[in-house]
């Protein structure tokens, strides 16, 4: 993550700290593209809780979903190894890439009335809310 600073001959000790800054944190940036990988959306449609998360290049047998009452585990994980031989130039090449999201929900759903869906990277797991009740509150003696 580059600072945008103004350019001197010289210098500054605030350039020279954005330096430091920069080289301190360097080791802690996440790639763009592993960013892109499990990013979630959660939202409500009438009677429904959505749960959207990017997958792509999964296969649908490669995700493994669990879902309970207040939290729905994704976790998705791709091996792939390619042998080629061409004459005598010999390749093996191997790939692996996995994701594990854990995520909360703001309601309270009907786990056992979940259902999931992929299509185009993008799995979405719809479930029906559980009906919200109204506590009148109960008073308590003082002892």
């Amino acid at each position: 993550m580059k600072l945008a600073r103004r350019w001197s001959l010289v210098p500054s000790w605030r350039d020279r700290f954005m330096d430091l800054l920069e080289d301190f944190f360097a080791p802690f940036e996440v790639e763009p593209w592993r960013e892109a990988e499990g990013s979630v959306n959660v939202y409500e449609e009438d009677k429904d809780l959505v749960v959207e998360v990017k997958l792509p290049g999964f296969d649908k047998n490669e995700i493994e979903v669990t879902v309970s009452d207040d939290a729905i585990t994704v976790k998705a994980e791709k091996k792939h190894e390619e042998t080629k031989k061409d004459r005598n130039y010999f390749t093996r090449e191997f790939s692996y890439a996995s994701v594990y999201r854990t995520i909360p929900l703001p309601k309270e759903i009907k786990a056992n009335e979940a259902k999931a869906t992929y299509e185009g990277g993008i799995l979405k797991i719809r479930a029906p809310k559980l009906e919200e009740r109204e506590s009148e509150g109960v008073k308590i003696k003082i002892e």
